[in-house]
C-alpha cells in the first residue's frame, strides 16, 4: 500500500480582529504559500456555513495545508494515524494587571497594536524552527488585535505532534519566543 504524500509540518498564522473566535466559528486565515500571502477562509464545525461564499474544510487535509484554526480543526486535519496529541492553548485577558505606581489595578480589556506583516513573519519563523527542532507535525497560531475585554481569548495555538513531550516543551518555548520577539504589544484600558 503506497503512503500518501503528506504536506510538510508549518506554522499557520491569523492575527483576527477583536478576540479570538471559538474553534467551531469560521475563520479567515492569512496563509503563507510558496507564492506568497494568501487569504483562505473555513468553517471549524459541521454546523452549515455562516458564510456560503467560503468552502468548509475538507474531510481530510492529509494532502493540503491545515489552514483554519482551533482545536476540533486540528482534530481534523492531523495527518490520520501520525498525530499522538493535539495541544491546545487558549489565553484569556485578565481583569487584574499590573499599573505603575500601584500592585495592580482593574482593567476592562486590553488594546493589542501589531506590526504586519512583521509580526506573521516572526511567529512563522519562530513556529517552523520549534516544528524542525522538536519535531512537530504542525502548529496553527491565531492572536487577537485591537480592543479584547475582560474573559475574552486574545491567543490559541494548537500544535500537533506525535507525543506529548514535545508539544509540550514546544508551547513553552513558543510562548515564551512570541512574548520575547514578536511585534504585538498590548495597552490596558483601566477601569
Amino acid at each position: 500500500m503506497k503512503t500518501p504524500d503528506l504536506t510538510p509540518p508549518h506554522t499557520t498564522v491569523a492575527i483576527v480582529d477583536g478576540p479570538v473566535p471559538p474553534p467551531e466559528r469560521a475563520h479567515r486565515a492569512a496563509v503563507r504559500s510558496d507564492s506568497g500571502w494568501a487569504h483562505r477562509s473555513a468553517v471549524c464545525s459541521d454546523t452549515p456555513n455562516p458564510h456560503p461564499t467560503q468552502q468548509a474544510p475538507p474531510a481530510s487535509c492529509a494532502t493540503e495545508r491545515c489552514d483554519t484554526m482551533g482545536s476540533h480543526t486540528a482534530e481534523r486535519c492531523a495527518h490520520p494515524g501520525h498525530a499522538g496529541a493535539i495541544l491546545v492553548f487558549e489565553g484569556f485577558v485578565r481583569e487584574i494587571e499590573p499599573r505603575e505606581g500601584e500592585s495592580s489595578a482593574r482593567i476592562q480589556a486590553l488594546d493589542y497594536q501589531t506590526y504586519e506583516p512583521m509580526a506573521q513573519n516572526q511567529i512563522i519563523r519562530i513556529g517552523d524552527a520549534l516544528i524542525a527542532s522538536h519535531g512537530l507535525l504542525g502548529m496553527e497560531v491565531i492572536h487577537s488585535r485591537g480592543r479584547v475585554r475582560v474573559g475574552e481569548c486574545s491567543i490559541r495555538v494548537t500544535i500537533r505532534s506525535r507525543h506529548r513531550k514535545e508539544a509540550l516543551a514546544a508551547m513553552d518555548a513558543f510562548l515564551d519566543q512570541l512574548k520575547k520577539d514578536v511585534p504585538i504589544w498590548k495597552e490596558p484600558v483601566w477601569r
